[in-house]
């Protein structure tokens, strides 16, 4: 002090002076690891709900591969996974139809083969007949 010629020195334990910061700075660890956990574990379930639509598509995908086409898939939800899943259901018609379209020609055809191959043997019949 300088109005009295006094020099004074205070003597503070490191130890002391920062060890209640030290005890907020563990809280403040703890919590923060206490809140990631929980959030992540959260954030698990949130994603492995946000994704169930996918697998059901997914997996009606792969019994379509298969050559399983019974299987319609239903998304409640109104999200780009809903949209995904009709146009898997909108896929799935049109695959059916065309399955059904070839499978009623081959058999158009197969009964006109016939038919043609009737008329030929008629045709072979008269023309031995006519040469006899």
């Amino acid at each position: 002090m300088d109005a009295i010629d006094w020099v004074i020195n205070i003597v503070y334990f490191e130890k002391k002076l920062y060890s209640d910061v030290y005890v907020l700075l563990n809280y403040m660890l703890v919590f923060t690891a206490l809140i990631l956990l929980v959030m992540s574990i959260a954030l698990y379930f949130a994603v492995t709900y946000m994704l169930k639509p996918l697998h059901t598509v997914e997996h009606a995908l792969a019994e379509m591969a298969h050559g399983d086409l019974t299987h319609d898939v239903t998304i409640t939800t109104k999200d780009e996974f809903a949209t995904l899943g009709n146009h898997y259901n909108d896929m799935k018609n049109h695959v059916r139809h065309m399955i059904d379209t070839a499978r009623t020609s081959a058999t158009t055809v197969e009964a006109r083969s016939q038919h043609l191959s009737e008329m030929s043997d008629q045709t072979a019949a008269s023309s031995q007949e006519m040469l006899n």
